[in-house]
């Protein structure tokens, strides 16, 4: 039983913070950053990430196979992933309103070890967890990521030590082809909607 309410639980956490940062949003200055570097400090970035790494969708043969209650468990998973990584990416636009840097800062850590070990380091970076979920994302999810690669990648609110590492990191480290490959799969999808709608 404990384990059928692992999802829900953790959906309604998501739109418990969400409200939060809302609700924060509103606050004195001083009392708002002092609000959202509490969160940072306590690992809200790493299972934001997490969360945004979960499957985009339970593979169908798990919702067939197994036990009743396995199926029960996989069906609730399927109908909460979705809504938890918009309310997930919901709380992530309300910190990056507030000040991107917590996020960069969360990122520079594994940036610069990738300049040493970039085979493993670099796929901790939330910016690359970004962009590799703009590929599968839905079109309300697309949205948020694209605003979230905005707010971190403007230099006009970097300091030059992060402007010179994170758009360094960004912009040479195949990054910029991962968006790129993303607007040429997207096109080739329509492009194929459209053929199918014409024939």
């Amino acid at each position: 039983e404990d384990e059928e309410a692992d999802e829900p639980v953790l959906l309604q956490l998501w739109s418990l913070l969400r409200e939060l940062c809302h609700l924060n949003a509103s606050c004195p200055p001083l009392m708002a950053a002092s609000l959202c570097r509490t969160l940072c400090d306590a690992g809200l970035l790493r299972h934001a990430q997490s969360t945004l790494r979960l499957p985009i969708q339970v593979p169908a043969r798990t919702l067939v196979h197994g036990s009743a209650q396995a199926r029960r468990r996989a069906a609730r998973l399927a109908n909460a992933l979705a809504p938890m990584r918009v309310r997930c990416l919901d709380v992530l636009l309300c910190l990056a309103h507030h000040d991107p840097s917590l996020l960069r800062r969360y990122d520079l850590t594994p940036i610069v070890v990738s300049t040493r070990e970039p085979d493993d380091a670099e796929r901790q970076t939330l910016l690359r967890t970004l962009v590799g979920l703009l590929s599968v994302a839905r079109e309300g999810e697309s949205r948020q990521i694209s605003e979230l690669l905005r707010g971190l990648l403007d230099p006009l609110a970097m300091d030059s030590a992060e402007e010179r590492i994170y758009l360094g990191y960004a912009y040479d480290r195949g990054l910029t082809h991962s968006l790129l490959d993303h607007l040429v799969a997207t096109v080739n999808e329509l492009d194929q909607v459209t053929e199918t709608t014409a024939a």
